[in-house]
């Protein structure tokens, strides 16, 4: 009887944080919600103070346990790199940052807090299904082309990006839990695949990448037939690797062309996927960047007056000519506001996740599936967009990334 006790007590301990983790990760979807479709302002703010305040509770009355010293030393050293970054900034920034500390608390400490406890993966991937459901809402208005360019039909990049870790949630808990799914689940898939057939006519270009690399990930590193462990790439698995990677170089190599070609075909169907025209217009235009050169030359431009510790944490904003926050690549914000100091080894970390979650270096479903959802929420689209510090997963991402790697795999 006391072991049953203490199995529910340690399930519901676990249950609780994984609901925590997942809220952390797909909160943006109530803000689209309910601030972009009905206007209310605050929802997933107060949802977030809520389930913080929720998860708190439930590790100092419920989870009594020792932190692995993996973990602390982890958790330990990125907020103390993180801490040094806006104590320079407050002594030597000449602009002064526009991030607080309350935002400091709820994106960059919070979340990754709770991963130094039990969780549970698959949960956490459910858990962010079930959360995401509100999207039901108001997802018909927030997928449609809101014109906010006359030349190609696209949303609002933001919500595309508030929606992103449904879609990407659904995709990989389909991939690696679903033999085991509930009928319940089931139906969520296909609302996903909903959700996913509306957004891609009018999808930003950066996170149609991102579910791209996403399917290639999960197609290359699947688990056995009898076994939850990742199986060894085959030597017809690598040989088909090393021609994705010639075909990519050809295709970069005749970009231009390849994106000109599909624009006549699906223009003589009659089909307008908004990333396809966009790219059509900004070549044709000679702009594939977006107008991006001028945050790009300003981050190598501004680089020697400060290469240590940078020009002071969100302080791009007061530097750039049209006042964006952000240069639209999440390694040259943290060199122009961290310098050298800030850049390496978040750059080093969160480049190396890339290599491990695509070369199956995590052979345990558990493990591979998290960090595969984190890296394309966070990492794979803040290449393009995306102001970094803002992102929940990229910092969880980073905590997880930094803990001593230890191939292990399920029996």
């Amino acid at each position: 009887m006391n072991k049953a006790l203490g199995l529910t007590v340690k399930n519901s301990r676990i249950n609780i944080n994984s609901f925590v983790i997942a809220s952390s990760i797909v909160v943006n979807v109530i803000y689209a919600i309910f601030t972009t479709s009905y206007g209310i302002g605050g929802v997933s703010s107060a949802y977030l103070s809520a389930v913080y305040a929720l998860g708190l509770f439930n590790i100092i009355f419920s989870n009594r346990r020792k932190i692995k010293g993996k973990y602390g030393k982890s958790f330990l050293f990125l907020e103390g790199l993180l801490f040094t970054a806006c104590v320079l900034t407050l002594l030597f920034a000449s602009d002064t940052t526009t991030i607080t500390i309350q935002n400091y608390f709820f994106y960059c400490f919070m979340p990754v807090l709770f991963l130094m406890f039990e969780y549970n993966t698959e949960k956490i991937l459910r858990y962010g299904m079930y959360i995401s459901f509100v999207s039901i809402l108001g997802i018909n208005t927030l997928l449609v082309d809101q014109s906010i360019s006359t030349r190609f039909a696209q949303t609002d990049l933001g919500t595309i990006y508030d929606l992103l870790p449904c879609i990407v949630l659904a995709m990989v808990h389909f991939a690696y839990y679903r033999k085991n799914a509930s009928k319940l689940t089931k139906l969520l898939y296909l609302y996903y695949l909903y959700m996913l057939v509306r957004m891609i006519p009018v999808i930003v270009r950066g996170a149609m990448l991102t579910l791209m690399i996403g399917v290639v990930i999960i197609y290359l590193n699947r688990p056995g037939k009898k076994t939850k462990a990742i199986t060894k790439w085959s030597t017809g698995k690598k040989a088909l690797v090393v021609l994705g990677i010639i075909a990519a170089v050809l295709a970069v190599l005749n970009f231009n062309y390849l994106i000109e070609w599909t624009y006549n075909l699906l223009a003589g169907w009659g089909i307008n996927f908004g990333f396809i025209t966009k790219f059509h217009y900004y070549i044709q235009s000679g702009n594939i960047t977006d107008n991006r050169e001028p945050y790009y030359e300003l981050v190598k431009n501004t680089f020697f007056e400060s290469p240590i510790y940078g020009k002071g944490v969100q302080t791009f904003g007061s530097y750039s000519a049209d006042g964006a926050a952000y240069p639209h690549n999440y390694i040259l914000q943290f060199l122009f506001e961290g310098g050298l100091l800030l850049m390496l080894p978040l750059a080093f970390v969160s480049l190396r996740e890339i290599y491990r979650v695509m070369t199956a270096k995590y052979r345990n479903v558990d493990d591979l599936a998290l960090r595969l959802c984190l890296l394309l929420v966070s990492v794979i689209p803040g290449f393009f967009s995306m102001n970094i510090w803002y992102n929940r997963s990229f910092w969880m991402l980073i905590m997880l990334g930094l803990i001593r790697f230890k191939r292990r795999k399920d029996k």
